[in-house]
């Protein structure tokens, strides 16, 4: 089972309700067309939305593309109109990530590690 399915089964097993890859609008792009973002697990209700980073933490001194990703979907995570927002990590990511000086994430956002 992929990273984004075991995340999807632990989030039915919390909430209740089945959870889906969905696309959702972030806002509108400069043109003022609707922008759109595809989401990891989505509610039924449209309530919770989960991305799924199944990122290694080997050789990443000095490689910050994979912690660019990560802001970069915590940015998008910001702007999806949701009642719960949850970036999952792999646990060795987690780690590494959580230690990096320039981390941050929104208080509206819960980082949790990808259950197995």
């Amino acid at each position: 089972m992929s990273a984004e399915d075991n995340v999807r089964a632990a989030l039915l097993r919390e909430f209740g309700q089945p959870f889906e890859e969905r696309q959702l609008q972030v806002g509108f792009k400069l043109g003022g067309d609707p922008a759109y973002k595809w989401f990891d697990a989505v509610s039924r209700d449209g309530r919770i939305v989960a991305m799924v980073k199944n990122y290694s933490a080997r050789n990443l001194q000095g490689n910050q593309t994979r912690h660019a990703r990560v802001m970069r979907d915590l940015y998008y995570l910001s702007l999806v109109e949701a009642k719960s927002k949850f970036l999952y990590l792999s646990a060795d990511f987690h780690k590494w990530f959580t230690e990096q000086r320039d981390a941050s994430i929104a208080s509206a956002i819960e980082l949790r590690i990808i259950p197995r």
